[in-house]
């Protein structure tokens, strides 16, 4: 009862947020701004997109088979493609459900264990953390002379109480990371028992994270699964590439407009709503007009028009995934029946 009353409370709050949020963020431009923008899109740029996306789904469905193979677990990749899907599907519904929905998928379909496969969806999960965090890295030197004239300009415009407050702010991004390496040189001396025991945890947690990392390399084809990784984040890219290529208004923000799109949104969709749901409503605007002078309402348009076109496309290719995957469910019981008749007794 205690689990059911905590998941409701949970989800409660994750779909909560995620209508607060979009309200906020939405709240001040009006419905027909955005069906303008979509009106007078190049749709050919959204729909590569769409197949970009496809394409790093089935990437990643061959390196699930790559990492699963070592422990012992083969099977075809039509139905780890499917299982891909399907979590994908499920995410948009249910925040981080999707992970071990495909794995339950793949047991129904293959027999696999869910306990192996969802250690490897672990594996996988730090893999694509790292690859973010590299893009993350990369988009901020490219974009650390604009973000340093962003703040000259937030500054200097301001005056009286306005340019204090502004001053303020910037002290208090100085200030709060020192004071936070300050805690964490304490946290890290302290001899008090709660904090040691807090200390071993998170020792624990890290090293089973090095551990899941270093069985990567102990694959027999590890450098294959790097260029998987390589080819899903290109991928990735590639999609965030073709969509800016669609709106007048972010169609000249080229290489380093594209890469900001995708960090913004991967850590959008990483935030525990319903596909991002609201985070990505916000984020991805405040990126654009922040640092490409992109009017709100525009950037929120273009945000809006993204965010439903990934969706609806989850949506569409999960529903799609958790049909076939029952069609092909059913029929192995049927063959599997048929075989147990026909065995003489």
């Amino acid at each position: 009862m205690k689990y059911i009353l905590a998941n409701t409370l949970k989800y409660t709050l994750f779909f909560g947020l995620a209508i607060g949020l979009t309200y906020w963020a939405l709240k001040d431009i009006e419905f027909a701004d955005i069906v303008d923008t979509w009106n007078n899109a190049n749709k050919l740029p959204i729909f590569l997109s769409g197949v970009a996306v496809m394409m790093s789904h089935f990437l990643r469905a061959l390196r699930w088979k790559l990492m699963m193979k070592p422990l012992g677990c083969h099977f075809s990749t039509l139905n780890s493609y499917l299982s891909i899907l399907v979590g994908y599907g499920i995410n948009i519904v249910v925040p981080r459900g999707g992970e071990l929905a495909r794995c339950i998928n793949l047991n129904k379909l293959e027999g696999t264990p869910v306990k192996i496969s969802v250690g490897t969806v672990i594996s996988e999960r730090l893999v694509d953390l790292i690859f973010l965090l590299m893009m993350i890295g990369i988009a901020f030197l490219l974009q650390f002379n604009s973000l340093l004239v962003t703040i000259v300009e937030y500054t200097s415009k301001n005056e009286g109480p306005e340019k204090a407050a502004s001053l303020g702010t910037i002290i208090l991004l100085i200030v709060v990371p020192v004071i936070g390496l300050i805690i964490l040189y304490l946290f890290l001396k302290s001899k008090n028992k709660r904090i040691l025991r807090i200390r071993i945890k998170l020792k624990n947690l890290f090293l089973g994270i090095y551990q899941g990392l270093k069985s990567i390399f102990k694959l027999e084809q590890y450098v294959l699964f790097l260029v998987y990784s390589v080819l899903i984040w290109g991928l990735y890219y590639m999609m965030a590439y073709f969509v800016i290529f669609a709106f007048a208004e972010t169609r000249e923000l080229g290489f380093e407009g594209a890469l900001m799109v995708l960090v913004l949104g991967s850590i959008a969709m990483a935030m525990p709503t319903p596909g991002g749901t609201g985070a990505y409503h916000n984020f991805v605007p405040f990126g654009l007009e922040t640092l490409y002078k992109i009017p709100s309402a525009a950037g929120k348009a273009f945000a809006t028009i993204f965010h439903a076109w990934q969706t609806i496309v989850h949506l569409v290719i999960g529903i799609l995934s958790i049909i076939i995957s029952q069609i092909l469910i059913k029929r192995n019981a049927k063959h599997l029946s048929l075989i147990h008749i026909s065995e003489p007794t």
